[in-house]
């Protein structure tokens, strides 16, 4: 039987930050970081901040220093002045790094991403220069969980390969392969586990894949094809790991 739930005990996946829709970094650097996003932001802005984005401040942030260690700090944005862009902490106080950074700016339109030089720090903010190009979405970006694991592909002629995943999301994942063969828009197989959590096993198409190093070989993003069912086992997955309290109570079969 289901225990009784109370709002608070009640999480739904409205409650991720910002940082949880971003892939994991895996030791890159910024610039290479922000290239496996760039298909998302559609439109870019020269040498000016738009009115809006100094309107909107108390905005969910990410900053990522070139410190390829960086896994990204959740900040606040505190709007605009003469002198640049400001950004306050929550629970935590941010941490100054010298240098350019990475933002990742959500507002009611969309969002934005952007690199910056830190400035200074006043107080509990940390105040970055004016961006000269900034890169805008009109959409949130797909809520995405840093998951990392083994993964197995079978393609439709039997052949079948290891990976390690990436990250995943509703509706699409990425993953770690050996093989370069995938070929755009191929459909595959991919089945792998949530710890203490459960199984994912649906079937997906290749949308975008890059050469990386001998470490890390090919980087490959999926789009998942998920049935109604399919859907909400995923959601729960992505629920579980986030909320460990969730583990013991998985979805009702359909019916």
């Amino acid at each position: 039987m289901t225990p009784p739930r109370t709002d608070r005990d009640d999480p739904t996946l409205e409650d991720a930050g910002l940082r949880d829709f971003l892939p994991l970094r895996s030791d890159l650097q910024i610039a290479d970081y922000h290239a496996l996003l760039m298909d998302d932001f559609q439109r870019i802005i020269l040498d000016s901040l738009p009115e809006p984005l100094c309107r909107v401040a108390g905005a969910a942030a990410v900053l990522f220093s070139t410190d390829t260690a960086d896994t990204g700090q959740p900040a606040t944005f505190a709007g605009c002045d003469p002198e640049g862009l400001r950004f306050s902490g929550g629970a935590l106080p941010l941490r100054a790094h010298p240098g350019k950074h990475l933002v990742f700016l959500e507002v009611p339109e969309g969002m934005y991403s952007f690199f910056t030089d830190f400035r200074t720090q006043r107080g509990e903010h940390l105040l970055f220069s004016p961006p000269p190009i900034l890169y805008q979405r009109p959409t949130r970006l797909a809520k995405r969980m840093r998951l990392q694991g083994p993964l197995i592909l079978l393609r439709k002629n039997g052949q079948q390969y290891a990976g390690m995943l990436h990250d995943f999301s509703l509706t699409g994942a990425s993953f770690f392969t050996g093989t370069d063969t995938l070929a755009l828009g191929e459909a595959l197989l991919i089945d792998f586990d949530v710890v203490e959590c459960g199984r994912c096993e649906t079937v997906v198409t290749v949308l975008r894949k890059e050469a990386r190093d001998a470490r890390l070989k090919h980087l490959v993003a999926v789009r998942l094809l998920l049935t109604n069912a399919q859907r909400k086992k995923v959601e729960y997955l992505f629920l579980c790991h986030k909320y460990p309290q969730l583990r013991n109570h998985p979805p009702a079969p359909e019916t």
